[in-house]
Formats: structure tokens, sequence, C-alpha cells
């Protein structure tokens, strides 16, 4: 399977590419005011709006920095019993893919109650990477949010 890798902080994490749909360079966003904790704006694709999450924001309480690296991941987000939407996510130093099996992960060394988005571990040259699990990472106040909106239609080539 094939996997995005990028940062949070200094540290690695992938994204399994099946649900992304894009990734774009990072563009002016939308401002959306007084927008829960986590949405840094709305992003115009293909005529469709669709909300920004900072990822490093949503994991470490600090906006992303606006590096040569930095991107906007556009994703097929899947919540369970509500359906799919399209969701844009920021992250750093978006920078290369990878191909891994499902056994070449392992489970994490420490459990992470506090951080239940963080999954399985697997490395490479430079060390190590971490899976996340978005719907995790996303909190449930905030899913609630983007769920009411899921019945507007999405899709891949909008």
């Amino acid at each position: 399977m094939l996997y995005v890798v990028f940062q949070l902080n200094s540290e690695r994490y992938a994204l399994a590419a099946q649900s992304i749909v894009e990734v774009l360079p990072l563009v002016n966003l939308k401002v959306i005011p007084k927008a829960p904790e986590g949405i840094v704006g709305a992003l115009n694709y293909h005529g469709q709006p669709i909300p920004v999450l900072d990822l490093k924001l949503l994991a470490y309480g600090v906006r992303s920095t606006a590096l040569m690296g930095t991107r906007i991941i556009i994703s097929q987000l899947t919540i369970a019993e509500k359906g799919e939407r399209l969701l844009g996510m920021v992250a750093e130093r978006v920078c290369k893919t990878i191909h891994r099996s499902s056994h070449d992960f392992r489970p994490q060394s420490v459990e992470t109650p506090e951080a239940p988005y963080l999954a399985e571990v697997t490395t490479d040259e430079e060390g190590i990477i971490q899976a996340i699990d978005i719907v995790k990472l996303i909190p449930a106040n905030l899913l609630e949010i983007l769920s009411k909106s899921m019945e507007q239609p999405t899709g891949k080539n909008s």
C-alpha cells in the first residue's frame, strides 16, 4: 500500500494514500470566523467548498508553519455510519511516499491513551514513521460538525 509521509514538529507520520484525492500547495484559505478549534479555513476545490484542518494544531496545539513543503492534503474522510466528505488537511514537509505492506507496521512501543490517533509504526533509512488515524485525531465535537454537512455530494473529480 502507498503512504504519504509528512511531519508534525520534527516527527514523521504517514497517511494511507487510498483515501487521498490530491496533494496541493499551501494556498490562501477563506477564513471562517469563530470556526471550531482545528479548522483553519475553507478551500474552493473544483467549485466545492471544503473545510481545511491543521494536523499540527490538532495533534500539538500549534499551527503549521508555511514552509516550502507545507501542503494541503485533500482526502475523502469516512465517518462510520455517517458517510464520506472531502476534507483538506494542512501538513508540513509533505515530501515523499513510501510503499509498505500491513506486515511492515508494528505496534507502537508505548500505549498512548491521550493520543488514540497514533497507530502502528514502520521504519526506513531515516528512522521511525508512525501511521495516523485521521478520524481519531479529530475531536468528537468537530467530527459532529463535519458530519452534519455530509449530505452534500462529494467526489474525487468534482
